[in-house]
């Protein structure tokens, strides 16, 4: 149901079950449904899916792909969250929504809840963009032709 990171833990959640339902009794099925980042721990998402990530204290977030229905963060300076998405990402600061896509082409909708007296979470988020296939190859392909160009004038 739950998982805290505390001290320096290292979590990194690579796939889960789907999020289910509540069975009653305290049982919840599916999924990972409160996920807590706190302290100096550092947490990867390569996949699965989570109702609620929460983000404290020095902890550290890489968001790579996966399944995120609200993302809170009780923290302040420097951005303590990289999210890997395609460019083009959009953030709605009337509805805390945040869409876009993971450098895997999946799509991601993941709300932001502030918490008073720390950063905005927006704020906390630190974009990396993950090149489109066709623009590495492309880039690839003009550090080849540069490298025979200065090959052949030496």
């Amino acid at each position: 149901m739950s998982l805290t990171l505390g001290n320096s833990a290292y979590g990194r959640i690579e796939s889960t079950t789907p999020l289910g339902a509540y069975l009653g009794a305290g049982i919840w099925e599916g999924g990972i449904w409160g996920l807590d980042a706190g302290a100096s721990s550092t947490l990867e998402v390569f996949g699965g899916e989570i109702d609620d990530l929460d983000v404290w204290n020095s902890a550290r977030l890489w968001l790579y792909a996966g399944r995120v229905n609200t993302l809170q963060s009780a923290q302040t300076g420097s951005p303590h969250i990289d999210l890997f998405c395609k460019a083009g990402y959009s953030f709605n600061a009337g509805t805390g929504m945040l869409t876009g896509t993971w450098g895997n082409d999946s799509a991601f909708s993941i709300k932001l809840v502030n918490m008073s007296g720390y950063t905005p979470t927006i704020d906390n988020i630190n974009f990396i963009i993950v090149p489109e296939p066709a623009s590495v190859i492309l880039l690839g392909l003009g550090g080849v032709i540069w490298a025979a160009r200065r090959r052949r004038l030496a």
